[in-house]
C-alpha cells in the first residue's frame, strides 16, 4: 500500500492509477453491479481528471439492467448536477413509476419553474414524494426552496384534506408547508394547521396571519383573539414545570456528550462504551437507542428535521443513521486526524476539520464528501458556522481563526490569535464582528473587515 502512495506521487503515474480504478469499476458495472454506478457516478461529477470522467461516462452508458438504471437515476437527483442530468436525457431514460417520474421532472426540469401545475401533476409529485427515500424527499425540499416553489410541494404533501398527514410531517416539512401556504394565501388551512405545527413554526404561521389581517368566524374567533394577543415575540419548546419534571431513565455508562434537535423535542446522550440514547424532551420517552460498538461518543448532531442523528467517536469515524429505525444510512471511511466537527446553519451539511488544518464538507443523508480546503497549517479545535451569511468560523490551535466565505474561492480571512488554543468562536453578522473565546487568556472581539482585534 506505501508503495502505491508513492508511485502515486509521480508525475502521471496517479492519473493512470485512478484511470485504471475506473475501468475496474466500468467492467463491474458492466456485469450488472449495481454498487458500481455510484462509483462512477461520483467519478463523473467529481473528477479533475477529464478522462477520467469520460471513463465513467462511458460505463454509465452502457448500463445492463433496470435496477441499475433506476441507481442512477437516483445519482442524478442526489448530485444534481446538470451534466449527470443531461446524460440522463441524451439516454432518453426517466423513472417508469408516474409518481416518481413526477418527482424526477420536478427535480430536473428547471424551464418549469414558475409554470402552473395540474391537479393531476400534484397528486403525482405527492405520489412520487411517498415512495421516494430520505436523500430525495431532502433533495426535493432543497429544489422546492431553491426555486421559489414551496406552494407546490405544500399541496403535494398536504393533499386536499390539510391536515391529514400532519403527524407525519418532519419539521423541515412542516417548514414547506407553513411558507407554501402562506404564499398562497390559504390562510384558513394555515390556521388548522397552525395547531398542530411545532411550536416555532406554530407561531410563525399566526404572525402571516395576523400580518394577512385574517381572522376567523364564530365561536373560533374568541380563541383567535386570545392566542393573537399572547402570541411570544420568539417561541421555542419549552421543558417541563418544575413540578413536573421527572427522572427519565439512566444512560448506558457515563456520558461524553449530548447534543438537542434544532426545535427542541429531541435530545440524545452519547456514552463512554458507543451507546447513544435519544429522549423526547417533553415526555422523558426513550425514543431510540444505539449501540454502536466503538469509543467514547465525541460528536452527536441532530438534522434539521431530526429523523437521523450524526456521530462521531475516538477513532475519528463519522456515520450517520436513522432515529426511529436505528438502521444505519451511512459510515465513511476515516480521513485524516478529526478534531472538529459542526453542522452548517441548514443542518444539511457536515462540517468537519482535522489536524493539518483542512475543512472537508459531506452531505448529512449520504456520507459524500463536496469539498476539502487546506486552509490555516494548524490543528483545528473548533468549527461554527455563520447563521446570518454563508461562511464558517474555524479556531485554531495556534490562536488563529481562519474565515472562509462561500464564493470567495479557496483563499480565506485570517484572524491573528495569542498562540492559546481557540475553544469557540460566536460571530454578530448584523456588526461585522466576531467574538473569540481561548483556552487561556481573555476572549477578543474581532473586527472582520479590517482583521484587527477590537478589544480583549
Amino acid at each position: 500500500m506505501r508503495f502505491i502512495e508513492s508511485i502515486g506521487t509521480v508525475p502521471g503515474i496517479g492519473a493512470w492509477l485512478n484511470r485504471l480504478s475506473v475501468r475496474r469499476i466500468a467492467r463491474k458495472a458492466a456485469g450488472g453491479d449495481v454498487a458500481a454506478v455510484r462509483e462512477l457516478a461520483e467519478v463523473f461529477c467529481s473528477s479533475p481528471d477529464p478522462k477520467a470522467a469520460s471513463l465513467a461516462e462511458n460505463g454509465l452508458m452502457h448500463l445492463v439492467s433496470s435496477e441499475q438504471r433506476d441507481c442512477f437515476l437516483h445519482e442524478c437527483l442526489l448530485w444534481d448536477t446538470k451534466s449527470l442530468v443531461s446524460l440522463a436525457a441524451r439516454l432518453s431514460w426517466r423513472p417508469e413509476k408516474p409518481g416518481l417520474r413526477a418527482v424526477w421532472d420536478f427535480c430536473t426540469n428547471d424551464t418549469r419553474a414558475g409554470s402552473p401545475y395540474s391537479e393531476h401533476d400534484i397528486a403525482a409529485l405527492g405520489d412520487g414524494y411517498e415512495q421516494s427515500d430520505e436523500a430525495v424527499r431532502a433533495q426535493v425540499q432543497r429544489v422546492a426552496r431553491r426555486r421559489g416553489e414551496c406552494s407546490v410541494l405544500a399541496r403535494a404533501l398536504a393533499g386536499t384534506q390539510v391536515n391529514r398527514n400532519a403527524a407525519r410531517w418532519s419539521y423541515t416539512e412542516w417548514e414547506i408547508i407553513v411558507k407554501g401556504i402562506s404564499m398562497e394565501a390559504r390562510w384558513d388551512d394555515l390556521w388548522i394547521l397552525a395547531t398542530l405545527a411545532p411550536l416555532p413554526l406554530a407561531a410563525r404561521a399566526v404572525r402571516a396571519l395576523v400580518a394577512a389581517g385574517w381572522s376567523p368566524e364564530g365561536d373560533v374567533r374568541l380563541i383567535w383573539e386570545y392566542v393573537r394577543r399572547n402570541l411570544p415575540d420568539e417561541a421555542r419548546n419549552t421543558l417541563p414545570r418544575e413540578g413536573n419534571r421527572r427522572r427519565i431513565g439512566r444512560p448506558a455508562s457515563q456520558v461524553s456528550r449530548m447534543c438537542f434537535s434544532r426545535d427542541g423535542s429531541l435530545f440524545a446522550t452519547g456514552c463512554c462504551d458507543g451507546t447513544i440514547s435519544v429522549w423526547r424532551t417533553g415526555t422523558g420517552e426513550l425514543v431510540s437507542e444505539l449501540s454502536l460498538g466503538r469509543n467514547a461518543i465525541r460528536f452527536l448532531a441532530f438534522s434539521l428535521d431530526t429523523t437521523v442523528i450524526v456521530s462521531a467517536g475516538d477513532d475519528g469515524i463519522i456515520q450517520c443513521n436513522h432515529v426511529a429505525s436505528r438502521s444505519l444510512l451511512w459510515s465513511g471511511e476515516k480521513r485524516g486526524e478529526i478534531t472538529a466537527l459542526s453542522l452548517d446553519e441548514r443542518g444539511e451539511t457536515i462540517l468537519a476539520g482535522d489536524t493539518k488544518g483542512a475543512l472537508t464538507t459531506l452531505d448529512i443523508r449520504t456520507g459524500r464528501v463536496l469539498s476539502f480546503l487546506s486552509l490555516h497549517a494548524s490543528p483545528v479545535t473548533c468549527i461554527s458556522p455563520a447563521e446570518e451569511r454563508p461562511a464558517v468560523f474555524l479556531g485554531h490551535a495556534d490562536g488563529m481563526v481562519t474565515v472562509h466565505r462561500e464564493g470567495a474561492g479557496d483563499t480565506p480571512c485570517i484572524l491573528p490569535g495569542n498562540n492559546s488554543p481557540v475553544r469557540h468562536i460566536s460571530c454578530d453578522g448584523s456588526r461585522n464582528e466576531c467574538l473569540v473565546v481561548y483556552d487561556a487568556g481573555y476572549p477578543a472581539l474581532m473586527d472582520l473587515t479590517s482583521g484587527k482585534k477590537i478589544r480583549a
